[in-house]
């Protein structure tokens, strides 16, 4: 498994998530991730475990254990821990209610990379082959020496 490691963003308030090695990173702006993020890192938002950090619980409120995440950050950047799947997987939570809390976890799809120089669709109809349709890089690639017409390239809008 891979290990990731935090860093402190450029605007004081963000974080960015990195996998140590791999040069993947993931930008965390909103507060409301830090407990998530922080008990990642080891951090605990409230021993009676009634709550995950962004919710009231019978001994604190949100915005104290928010506060108490971002603060915590702050104290661990630098530091390292196995990736849960923030660039690895693909967290699947089930629809049945009975199975709620039992996460399954399964590998995410390669896409391949963007090449620079390159054009690609990022969105088109069903028919057409496009980054949001689920299709890979090289399958969303727009051919320059023979690009679609422009109905064909934003789909039927």
């Amino acid at each position: 498994m891979s290990m990731i490691t935090i860093e402190q963003g450029q605007f004081g308030s963000d974080y960015v998530v990195a996998q140590v090695g791999g040069g993947e990173t993931l930008l965390v702006t909103t507060d409301y991730d830090y407990p998530g993020l922080a008990s990642t890192f080891g951090w605990v938002p409230c021993d009676c475990g009634e709550t995950d950090g962004t919710v009231d619980c019978p001994h604190r409120t949100a915005s104290e254990m928010i506060s108490e995440a971002a603060e915590y950050l702050d104290n661990h950047v630098g530091d390292e821990v196995e990736d849960p799947g923030y660039f690895s997987a693909v967290v699947v939570v089930p629809s049945n209610p009975e199975e709620v809390g039992q996460l399954t976890t399964v590998a995410a799809p390669d896409k391949g990379r963007p090449e620079a120089g390159k054009v690609y669709r990022l969105i088109g109809g069903s028919e057409s082959a496009s980054i949001a349709n689920g299709n890979t890089w090289s399958e969303s690639e727009i051919d320059q020496d023979n690009p679609p017409d422009r109905q064909d390239t934003l789909g039927n809008c």
